[in-house]
């Protein structure tokens, strides 16, 4: 097989988060967003460094006038690091009129689907190599 598909959840009610994940053997591609509103906010890629204990390059590409620049760089280094393979991350987030609580409410769920992400990754890749 050459790559392997699944969908991971955290959060719930407007914080809910949902992410479409592939891993192929040499690499992984995330899409996440807020189920509701479901969109492309900002995508990065993230290139683990050679160096041992290193984390990862990011580049970032933003829609004008949207906020998940941070949540797209947070997952794609996180995955590229823990895995030591190039990482793609789009997403599309969205809370109505949030206030910096939210936003703050929603960093803290991105970081929730981070590790099930990695969990999930894990199992893919190992999957994969069977």
């Amino acid at each position: 097989m050459a790559f392997c598909t699944d969908t991971v959840c955290a959060g719930e009610g407007v914080f809910a988060l949902e992410a479409v994940v592939t891993v192929t053997p040499r690499g992984i591609v995330v899409y996440a967003c807020t189920p509701a509103f479901a969109h492309v906010g900002a995508t990065a890629q993230a290139i683990p460094r050679p160096e041992p204990g290193r984390t990862a390059t990011v580049s970032l590409l933003a829609v004008p006038c949207h906020r998940d620049e941070i949540p797209a760089h947070d997952i794609a280094a996180a995955l590229a690091t823990e895995f030591a393979m190039p990482c793609s991350a789009s997403m599309g987030y969205h809370v109505e009129n949030a206030s910096p609580a939210d936003l703050q409410r929603m960093l803290e769920v991105n970081q929730q689907l981070i590790e099930a992400l990695k969990e999930r990754v894990a199992v893919m890749l190992a999957h994969l190599g069977e």
